[in-house]
């Protein structure tokens, strides 16, 4: 009798761990973790950060607009912490960058299109595998190129928002790049923290191949 009740009470320990792991997956969804109170203060931090950022780099362009270095934090905060945060994080901070640096009139655009950056980085690069990744970054990057080129035809006209495509292209490929390195460094720093977003890496993963279930069943809350 003492076997069984303990053989049900491991059972019942069993399906009570599946149904978190079940729960935890649901909460993530399928654009890793959603905005909850309890993120406020990272998604707060991360957009401070994202702020300066921006700011520390500023070459003036033809539209009237400036060159920087947010793209290296739109990527990263996808990276980490999946599309619905990576997306607040990427439109906030350049915008308010934006307004602080007095080129108001670009807040709006940089909010919809840096916004947009991230969630297309977010949703199309699910696990870390570089291929998966530079393809993904690619395509966020193409997107900006292209909804900033609009935004400058409407600010500044078709002549000068076409001169500052090239510069346009290489902030993003050097986004890119730094984006990437900085999420790799962190990543094996400290592994729990990309469990927030949507990529498969588990803690002490050298490769991110041998954590990804570990990582798909960590909460949200399972981070600190």
């Amino acid at each position: 009798m003492a076997s069984n009740a303990t053989a049900n009470d491991d059972e019942d320990d069993d399906n009570d761990g599946k149904t978190g792991k079940v729960a935890a997956r649901r909460s993530r969804g399928a654009w890793g973790s959603r905005p909850t109170a309890s993120l406020i203060p990272l998604i707060a931090i991360m957009t401070a950060v994202t702020t300066v950022f921006t700011m520390v780099v500023k070459i003036p362009t033809l539209s009237r607009g400036y060159l920087n270095l947010s793209d290296a934090m739109i990527y990263f905060s996808s990276y980490a912490f999946g599309p619905w945060i990576g997306g607040i994080i990427g439109g906030l901070g350049p915008a308010l960058s934006d307004l602080i640096s007095g080129y108001p009139q670009w807040a709006v655009f940089t909010l919809v299109i840096d916004g947009i950056q991230a969630i297309i980085v977010g949703l199309s690069v699910r696990k870390f595998k570089p291929v998966n990744m530079i393809i993904g970054s690619v395509a966020a990057g193409l997107w900006k190129v292209l909804g900033y080129f609009l935004a400058g035809i409407v600010l500044s006209g078709v002549s000068a928002s076409l001169v500052d495509v090239p510069g346009n292209l290489a902030q993003a490929g050097v986004g890119i790049v730094i984006g990437i390195a900085l999420f790799s460094a962190v990543r094996k720093a400290y592994p729990p923290l990309v469990r927030l977003g949507n990529l498969g890496v588990g803690a002490g993963s050298a490769d991110g191949a041998s954590g990804d279930d570990a990582s798909q069943d960590a909460a949200p809350g399972d981070a600190a």
